[in-house]
């Protein structure tokens, strides 16, 4: 609620990011099977299309983050696509390894109770085959 207010005190330029209200920069569209994204910037009316390597909502705000802050630096969306597509993230966050035809996920880089939860509901976007017998 008090959002405004420190915006107007900050020294620094201050940006918006949402994934549901007007922003700055605005996820427009996210489908979780494909990892397709579409982010709007508000200022040009430009649309700038990825595929989040990994599932989960946190990763894509990760890279959503990230698309601002290449703007601000004076990069072209064609040169950080292949950046943000290509992305490989830190050991043990998302890092996934076969062992014997099962397929182990390490997600525990900063484990703490709410990025467990978002760990969790990544899971829930990753597509499974296989039985229990």
């Amino acid at each position: 609620p008090h959002f405004d207010l420190l915006k107007q005190a900050a020294a620094a330029p201050v940006t918006t990011i949402s994934a549901g209200s007007d922003a700055d920069y605005r996820q427009r569209a996210r489908d979780a099977g494909t990892g397709n994204v579409v982010v709007e910037e508000r200022g040009s009316g430009d649309r700038f299309s990825f595929r989040c390597p990994y599932p989960g909502g946190f990763q894509v705000t990760n890279l959503v983050f990230a698309i601002p802050a290449g703007r601000a630096m004076g990069s072209a969306w064609e040169v950080r696509q292949p950046g943000v597509e290509g992305y490989e993230p830190l050991p043990m966050r998302w890092q996934m390894e076969d062992l014997d035809g099962v397929t182990v996920v390490n997600d525990a880089y900063t484990a703490n109770p709410v990025s467990m939860q978002e760990s969790i509901r990544a899971f829930r976007e990753v597509a499974a085959e296989g039985s229990s017998s």
